[in-house]
């Protein structure tokens, strides 16, 4: 194992020297016993500088960079990293958009509480007659979250970059609290009368069993500790608390197709790679129950449209925005991944999980 961890430090050299520490252990179970699922991995997203190689627990099957950045040298991986785009998306134009507009708004202000606009009535049954992943993909916007019961509950999001879940989750009646390292994001979220705390959440300072609900969208993939992030979570949540995580998914049907091209790696912002298994084993280890996955619902397509693109060779963050001109082969096996994500979560690109913490 020491000697896998010296090769890939060498090749890392345009990373800072003492800013790369070797992992000889799952992250996950302790075990010393490890496959390389890829070496070589570099950020052809964002620029982020360094060559990694990803290993795979035998044991509980945990993704994990072997050797990775430690947390003082972290911040040199998201320089160019996207989480400063608006927190408030513009409207859609033209007669479909605005069609798209009033289904989708007026799904999620009936069911979640939202106070989206234009919004007429019958855009939440007009949602049932469009095909299942369409509102799946909805939920997954909505964290799968009812309004509050009352505006004493409190919700806090992990991770919540510009603050547009908040926004949406404040306008249904949550008392809303974001986390964002980024001050930039932060401070976006914070122009839209967010109280988000610019800081990670083994810095945060917040009182024991104080939140009714705890959100992280594509963040645990991110920490050094998971253990630390799900002790963290359980603390801050009441008994009977919900706990919604995503993030990406190392038993995906697209990651055993494009391999090292598939684009929900990231190196070296992931750190981490959870399969369901995993992910389950680390919440039932801090004590959460009634642990359910769900599907993510139309997405698959596009992100395979951007792995395909990374096979070709293009790089960029772009590489996301050019779906529209993809090869017809391209597409069409695009299509395939969605469709094998709709019949099982397990295929899914992304991960969707919620969880309980035990009443008292």
């Amino acid at each position: 194992m020491n000697i896998n961890a010296t090769i890939t430090l060498n090749k890392a050299s345009d990373w800072p020297a003492d800013g790369i520490e070797a992992v000889d252990a799952c992250p996950l179970c302790g075990s010393r016993h490890r496959t390389l699922l890829h070496v070589g991995l570099t950020d052809r997203l964002f620029g982020a500088p360094g060559s990694w190689s990803l290993h795979r627990c035998t044991d509980c099957g945990l993704g994990y960079l072997a050797p990775r950045p430690t947390r003082q040298t972290i911040g040199l991986a998201y320089a160019n990293y996207s989480t400063h785009a608006p927190a408030v998306k513009p409207k859609r134009t033209g007669i479909l958009g605005n069609l798209r507009d009033c289904i989708r708004n007026g799904y999620l202000n009936r069911r979640y509480g939202y106070k989206l606009q234009p919004a007429p009535a019958w855009g939440y049954w007009a949602m049932y007659l469009l095909p299942a992943p369409i509102r799946w993909e909805q939920d997954q916007h909505a964290r799968h979250l009812p309004p509050p019961h009352s505006p004493c509950e409190r919700l806090l999001d992990i991770g919540c970059g510009n603050g547009e879940f908040l926004i949406n989750a404040r306008a249904a009646g949550w008392a809303v609290l974001g986390l964002e390292p980024d001050k930039q994001a932060a401070s976006i979220g914070r122009q839209h009368g967010l109280e988000v705390h610019c800081t990670t959440y083994d810095r945060a300072d917040l009182p024991p069993e104080s939140f009714d609900v705890i959100t992280s969208n594509q963040v645990i993939e991110h920490v050094h500790d998971p253990h630390a992030f799900v002790s963290r979570i359980h603390r801050w949540l009441k008994p009977g608390g919900t706990v919604w995580i995503g993030t990406p998914n190392l038993d995906s049907l697209m990651h055993a197709h494009f391999g090292i091209n598939y684009g929900n790696l990231h190196p070296p912002q992931h750190l981490l790679m959870f399969s369901p298994s995993t992910l389950r084993r680390l919440f039932e280890y801090h004590g959460f129950a009634s642990i359910e996955f769900h599907k993510r619902g139309f997405h698959d397509y596009s992100q395979s449209l951007g792995s395909a693109a990374l096979m070709r060779g293009e790089a960029g963050p772009s590489v996301y925005l050019g779906v529209k001109h993809a090869p017809l082969r391209d597409k069409i096996r695009g299509m395939y991944f969605e469709l094998a994500a709709w019949r099982d979560f397990r295929a899914c690109s992304d991960l969707v999980m919620l969880a309980k913490k035990a009443s008292s």
